[in-house]
């Protein structure tokens, strides 16, 4: 994917209060590229079985269902309040569903994905890393407070298929980037694997100075979000987790550390 054939985004429009930044940012992007804009708006309760939802039982339930159906048509309103200048390129999705399942399904055929940083809400909220992987699109993890411009990039490097995947990912934006800075973090990256990602984004017209940070002891996640805010970085370019799902829950990785951040952050896997 490059910038010049960017053509369509999905935006995760789960109704908290994160959801109108996300639809601006991909609205943004949308516009500047020429590209389609789908808004999947899916409200799920987070604690409810598939059985309460689709066949409330209770007074309880059928109130929790209203909610919901209200939550969403306020979305909606937000969504044809913001697509005003091209609604012909506007789409808009939604339902009592997991965003879990209908952001794998709506994303299938995206070159670019918007979603948030998780935060405290009574919905089910989808994974960015399980998106990007369901999908094999890129996905933009917007943070609380995002930029308004991607000007400074920072490249958290560490071998592997899932880097390669989001260096490739990010380079719609990172042609766009003022400023790009690759990183490497403890003594498993090497300055031959830091080298190697300069040599390739000089080939494609970029210039990215490297730095190379000793862990000391701290989670390399920890050292990527302290150099970050330190160097005013606007985005993130890094992979998913290159080990499985529930085997880094368990045992922690650097994925998972990175979902705890508060950072805009561009992966794919």
């Amino acid at each position: 994917m490059t910038i010049d054939n960017l053509s369509a985004i999905v935006v995760d429009a789960t109704p908290d209060l994160g959801a109108e930044q996300r639809i601006r940012m991909a609205m943004q992007i949308a516009r500047e590229r020429g590209a389609s804009l789908t808004a999947v708006c899916s409200a799920w309760p987070k604690s409810a079985s598939l059985a309460e939802v689709l066949a409330p039982s209770s007074l309880h339930m059928m109130t929790e269902e209203q909610k919901l159906r209200e939550a969403l048509s306020a979305m909606r309103s937000t969504f044809d309040r913001l697509a005003q200048d091209a609604p012909e390129r506007m789409n808009w999705c939604d339902g009592i569903a997991d965003p879990r399942v209908t952001l794998s399904k709506e994303g299938v055929l995206a070159d670019l994905i918007v979603m948030g940083v998780a935060g405290a809400s009574k919905l089910a909220q989808a994974d960015p890393v399980d998106v990007a992987l369901t999908t094999g699109a890129a996905v933009l993890r917007l943070s609380t407070k995002p930029p308004q411009i991607l000007r400074r990039a920072l490249i958290g490097w560490k071998d592997g298929r899932e880097a390669g995947c989001a260096l490739r990912a990010a380079l719609p934006f990172l042609r766009h980037a003022e400023a790009i800075t690759v990183l490497g973090v403890g003594e498993t990256v090497t300055a031959d694997c830091l080298e190697a990602v300069q040599r390739y984004l000089a080939a494609r017209g970029l210039d990215a100075p490297r730095q190379h940070l000793p862990a000391s002891g701290r989670s390399e996640a920890s050292v990527i979000a302290e150099y970050a805010e330190n160097e005013g970085v606007d985005f993130l370019v890094a992979g998913g987790r290159a080990q499985g799902r529930w085997k880094e829950r368990v045992f922690g990785g650097v994925t998972q550390d990175l979902l705890k951040t508060d950072i805009t952050w561009v992966l794919a896997n």
